[in-house]
């Protein structure tokens, strides 16, 4: 399947604004809610549990709810029923059943369920199964968390609890989950950023120990509320009781945004034309006007920002868009992966509230898909073959994705005498190990075939189709050599000599001894040499070839063995291979950028580059301090072991772990790969303040992008404000050929942040670099840098492509992630769309 590559921007444009039109075209939808939204259940290990859940129409018509489904990596075991269709009257409710397994793992299982109508996404509501098994963590006693009055809007002070571990030695808990089920509460530290929910790794609590869960109220309503925090150890350990959160919000005495949920996950996506949608809702739920100036998606991870679409319904079908109180903008958020891996990504909303402001929402979601390459030669050469004597000899073939390749064909199948193939039809898991697939050439009469077969995946990313050259010469000879041919495959420089030893006999009447003029290979190659003989022999004889790798290249010749008997032929062994050299290289040191105490943290890149012209094999990276004061993220490749082409780049993320003290934190990132020398490290430093002003990371790379192209590429920079009072921003600038994205903010309160799109639009061809600065009145002279670099290609890349492991094109998407035009009307949109509206579309076409 080929992919075809991202086109201009008006494309992204087109499709956004349709969709825009059909969703808003459909009113009432932001009348209905899930009841609530967060639904917890608790249950024994092997019993499981059931809830009910309501589906409440508050709007003014009766509308059809078609079905309701669950998001893409949700476990298939967790139900909802009815699932529809049914219809609501204005001001009814449906009741819904949630049925927790007894099934189920212990730990908990969270499944996002999605109510639509005509095709439209309506809400959704978060059904969490938190299957328990020991009971040996505990908070404490009698444990509640009172925030007082917040105003509607704001956010309270942070306040901590600890969670305890009282098991015995050994009894530790590796990765916590942590849930709410009140989206008026957020969770601070361990999470990270903010959430209502995460899974964390390295922070306990071992036995005996315990862990700090900082907690904060964002009311999105006035009056009194309660939730609840749920802890529990993916091993099943958790505490009997749940934290009580209390909260009460009061009236807002301006505009206040709220943004919900805070995180969403669309799960795994199939790369092939596959799509996992998620709604998040942007409300007034004070007084006054709130204006929503632009939206935008960025992240870390090339290529990424782009896979991501927002449909926009509610109050406007386009921003800006002013919102009175109660007034909302209903967000559609739809991946449509262009690689397999993570996509995650930030949504920014760029608003106004008597300043400018940003808000966040972080995107989850995992493009699946394998990927079909041929690993050995592209020809498979069985020599001289026997009649009656079959010989098999095997290709080999590689997936490099995320998932098996369950839908692979080899055609033509049957592939004619005298050729027969195992297996077929094709599945190959993901590599290491590759796969091997036979091919047996045979036949009771002589004959010679030349045969291409194809190999091929509809599912396959990149390429979906290799081909491989089949020839083989059956005859009756005198002259018999076994093996009757030899595929070195990839072999390394300095690696050990080899010895490759052949059996030359004869055949025939009374099996006569056969003298031979020669033994050579047709063409030199200065990795082989005939040891013994290199002349005249007589059958039976071992002709002996060392395989000395020296000199990078391929082999492709043959031993050819001459008979003296002017009336036999030769016969050629075919002799194949590639010679190569492994090499790559690690930064030494990696500097994440500076963070406020007690704030979210952010990603930073970090890239091992395959430098030699050898497949490498890889570990996982790992972090050198346990525990470590950072979080790790694989991006590129997700999976480990894992296999690295020659000229290609292993990618990871990494943030720093929240941190409640000021000062540096360091650790070693150690690369491991089965070249010389087998590990090498890279240094990673961070700096948490609690004065001033923070910015992370301290470096954008934006890979190769093409020129005069308006490439959805954006990257998030974070600006904190880390001091007591407010911090006041006199100027933003990006050094061209990068720009930045959206709004800015003027201001920042204390404790506040903000995240800044930085976009590259280069109009040269070759490296650019750049600087991101920010001054503010209270930094005293300080600039808050960013290192901004580049490539400006002259056509197709669309942001690293050439660095990808997967050696094929990438499947084409929007150039627009979303719709940030300034004109609220869309004309400009629109406009520049009918402009281009006969380039191809953004689903993949096959090859």
């Amino acid at each position: 399947m080929t992919k075809q590559r991202k086109r201009i921007v008006g494309v992204g444009i087109v499709a956004i604004v349709a969709a825009v039109t059909a969703v808003g075209a459909a009113p009432g939808f932001e009348g209905f809610t899930f009841e609530p939204k967060i639904r917890v259940i608790r249950h024994a290990n092997g019993l499981g549990a059931a809830g009910t859940v309501n589906l409440r129409n508050v709007g003014t018509t009766s509308v059809t709810i078609d079905a309701i489904t669950p998001a893409g990596g949700c476990d298939p075991s967790i139900t909802v029923s009815p699932t529809g269709p049914f219809t609501i009257a204005a001001g009814g409710m449906q009741v819904l059943t949630l049925t927790c397994p007894p099934s189920l793992p212990v730990g908990m299982r969270r499944c996002n369920f999605t109510a639509s109508s005509a095709d439209v996404l309506a809400t959704s509501f978060l059904a969490v199964c938190e299957t328990q098994g020991t009971n040996v963590l505990a908070w404490p006693p009698t444990p509640v968390l009172s925030f007082g009055t917040v105003p509607v809007g704001s956010t309270s002070a942070i306040q901590t609890i600890q969670l305890s571990n009282f098991g015995s030695a050994g009894m530790n808990v590796a990765t916590l989950q942590l849930q709410l089920d009140d989206d008026n509460f957020l969770i601070g530290t361990p999470c990270n950023p903010n959430a209502i929910g995460c899974d964390v790794s390295g922070i306990g609590p071992a036995a005996g120990s315990a862990t700090t869960v900082a907690v904060m109220c964002r009311p999105t309503k006035s009056g009194a509320i309660t939730g609840h925090l749920h802890g529990i150890g993916s091993n099943g350990f958790h505490a009997s009781d749940t934290v009580t959160l209390l909260c009460t919000g009061s009236g807002a005495a301006g505009p206040a945004i709220q943004v919900t949920p805070p995180t969403v996950d669309v799960g795994n996506v199939e790369v092939a034309n596959g799509s996992g949608s998620a709604i998040v809702t942007v409300r007034n739920v004070g007084s006054g006007m709130l204006m929503v100036n632009s939206l935008s998606v960025t992240s870390s991870i090339l290529g990424a920002a782009n896979d991501w679409a927002i449909q926009i319904a509610g109050q406007c079908n386009n921003v800006p868009c002013p919102l009175a109180g109660s007034q909302q903008l209903n967000l559609t958020t739809v991946l449509d992966p262009s690689a397999p891996g993570p996509r995650t990504s930030t949504l920014i909303v760029a608003y106004n509230d008597g300043a400018n402001r940003t808000s966040e929402v972080s995107l989850g979601g995992t493009g699946v898909a394998p990927t079909l390459n041929l690993v050995s030669g592209a020809t498979l050469d069985f020599g001289v073959v026997p009649v009656g004597t079959p010989v098999t000899q095997a290709f080999v073939v590689g997936n490099f994705g995320n998932r098996a390749l369950t839908d692979g064909a080899i055609t033509p199948n049957p592939i004619g005498a005298p050729f027969t193939i195992q297996p077929n039809p094709l599945v190959v898991p993901v590599s290491p190990p590759n796969t091997s697939v036979n091919v047996t050439c045979g036949s009771s009469a002589p004959t010679t075939a030349d045969t291409t077969i194809a190999l091929s995946s509809p599912s396959a990313f990149g390429s979906s189709s290799v081909s491989v050259n089949l020839r083989c010469e059956v005859r009756n000879t005198e002259l018999l050599v076994s093996p009757t041919s030899t595929q070195l495959g990839e072999i390394r420089t300095q690696s050990a000599v080899q010895t490759k030893t052949y059996m030359v006999t004869s055949t025939g009447s009374g099996s006569q001894a056969i003298p031979v003029t020669s033994v050579a290979l047709a063409s030199a190659n200065p990795n082989l040499a005939i040891a013994s003989p290199t002349g005249a022999a007589t059958t039976p004889f071992m002709i002996n070839m060392t395989v000395n790798p020296t000199v990078d290249g391929p082999i492709d010749t043959s031993i050819v063995i001459t008979p003296t008997n002017g009336g036999l032929m030769p016969i050629a062994v075919p002799v194949t291979g590639l010679v190569t050299t492994p090499g790559y290289e690690v930064p030494p040191e990696v500097s994440l950028g500076t963070f406020c105490v007690g704030q979210s943290t952010s990603a930073t890149n970090v890239a091992l580059k395959s430098t030699g012209t050898a497949t490498l094999g890889l570990t996982a990276p790992a972090l050198q301090m346990n525990p470590a004061p950072f979080d790790l993220a694989f991006t590129t490749p997700v999976q480990y072991p894992a296999t690295l082409p020659a000229g290609t780049q292993a990618m990871v993320q990494v943030s720093p772990k929240r941190r409640m003290v000021p000062g540096p934190v360091d650790d070693v990132l150690v690369w491991t790969t089965d070249a010389t020398p087998a590990t090498r490290t890279t240094t990673l430093r961070a700096e948490f303040v609690d004065d001033g002003g923070a910015i992370a990371p301290s470096m954008l790379e934006f890979g190769k992008v093409p020129i005069h192209t308006q490439t959805a590429n954006g990257q998030r920079v974070t600006l904190q404000n880390c001091d007591v009072s407010p911090l006041t921003i006199t100027s933003i600038h990006a050094d061209e050929p990068f720009a930045i994205d959206g709004t800015t903010p003027a201001t920042l309160l204390p404790g506040e942040s903000a995240s800044i799109s930085i976009v590259f639009r280069p109009t040269q061809v070759g490296a650019a670099t750049g600087t991101l600065q920010i001054t503010a009145a209270q930094l005293n002279g300080q600039v808050l840098t960013v290192a901004l670099s580049g490539e400006g290609i002259a056509g197709g890349g669309g942001g690293g492509d050439d660095d990808d492991p997967f050696h094929g094109d990438r499947t084409s998407f929007y150039a627009c992630g979303v719709c940030n035009s300034s004109n609220p009307t869309g004309l400009i949109a629109v406009t520049v769309g009918l402009a281009i509206a006969l380039l191809p579309r953004r689903r993949r076409r096959r090859g």
